[in-house]
């Protein structure tokens, strides 16, 4: 038996959970033992949850006060003490288990002792190089005091992943570009492949459009693709805006419909026309896209959105679909992309997408 710990849900649907299961998969095929997952996640501002799961299954799920939620709103500094405690209380009551780990800010909270017994680290992104660019973004937009913040986290980051690999742990990327910053890294590539559902409907000119933004909205990069696309001018007053997935009411404005959760992709067929990934800051690989994409939905990236997925093999078979919109773009060009030729198109690049392992 291994323990598994985590700042994510493993059966959630955002990004980081996304990648969690990637790595849970990669476990569980190479170490042939049951899996502890131990989940660990701020619910609301004050409150908790941790879930605890036996390879698929969930075994107990509670939540409990945040009682730290108070130096959030004090401080600049995301501070987790009660999670953090939680955390390795739970760990402790799996002390001949070795421990593995998702994200370089889950080991920076274990304990010494815990730290000692940690086999590998999943640090998903580089979020050294994410949070250096956003801190410049932030600057010149003259929000200096999120510019420090991002500057204060890349340093934060840097030094977990310095630690960790000074003490010989095994540290796993996302894509070869993260690799990029230290030798020592090892590149465990996302697994994020939905079967494909698609979509029937083609848009014409005398439609509202109705975009559509998947994520988890306590990310600054998630709330940017929302201020974004209003920025763009390519949504219309009678257009609408849906918002797909967690703390979507951390979003503030009043021009978006938040949904919010949903149990699986199929939930979302008929309710957007109009995927939106707008990101200031790439840190990787966008799994909202390929989302998008099994959808059958005409989808708007950044520039930097693209860069990422061309360096990776597998997922710049995507960039090959005639429904993906590289911004800046006007609202013709989407119009135009819905058609019933190039949902045929998009249908045929995920197909290669999909069998990419055995081409």
């Amino acid at each position: 038996m291994i323990i598994l710990t985590s700042y994510a849900d493993l059966k959630g649907f955002c990004g980081s959970s996304i990648r969690l299961r990637t790595f849970w998969r990669y476990l569980l095929r190479r170490e042939n033992t049951d899996v502890i997952t131990i989940c660990c996640m701020r619910e609301r501002l004050w409150s908790a949850e941790i879930k605890i799961y036996k390879n698929d299954s969930l075994l107990s799920s509670r939540i409990f006060f945040d009682y730290s939620f108070i130096f959030r709103i004090l401080f600049f500094r995301s501070f987790n003490i009660a999670r953090i405690f939680k955390l390795n209380q739970m760990i402790s009551n799996y002390e001949e288990s070795s421990i593995y780990v998702h994200s370089i800010r889950c080991y920076q909270a274990l304990s010494q002792e815990h730290k000692k017994r940690v086999c590998e680290i999943d640090a998903c992104d580089d979020n050294t190089r994410s949070f250096r660019a956003a801190s410049a973004a932030m600057f010149a937009k003259r929000r200096y005091m999120l510019a420090f913040i991002f500057w204060y986290e890349s340093h934060i980051e840097r030094r977990g992943i310095k630690e960790a690999l000074d003490t010989g742990k095994t540290v796993y990327f996302i894509s070869s570009l993260d690799c990029q910053h230290d030798e020592r890294g090892i590149l465990l590539p996302i697994d994020h492949a939905p079967e494909f559902i698609g979509s029937n409907h083609i848009l014409d000119y005398q439609d509202n459009l109705r975009f559509g933004v998947i994520g988890n909205f306590r990310t600054v990069a998630n709330k940017s693709i929302v201020d974004n696309l209003f920025a763009t001018g390519l949504a219309n007053p009678n257009d609408e805006v849906f918002l797909f997935g967690l703390n979507v009411e951390q979003v503030k404005t009043s021009k978006c419909i938040r949904y919010g959760q949903y149990k699986d992709l199929k939930e979302l067929t008929g309710l957007f026309d109009v995927g939106v990934c707008l990101v200031d800051v790439q840190g990787g690989i966008q799994c909202k896209v390929v989302d998008y994409l099994c959808l059958g939905k005409v989808s708007i990236i950044s520039s930097n959105v693209a860069n990422a997925f061309s360096v990776d093999s597998r997922y710049s078979i995507l960039l090959r679909s005639p429904l993906l919109l590289v911004a800046p773009i006007s609202r013709s060009q989407i119009l135009e992309a819905s058609s019933t030729e190039n949902q045929k198109n998009n249908k045929m690049v995920y197909r290669d997408f999909l069998n990419y392992d055995s081409v």
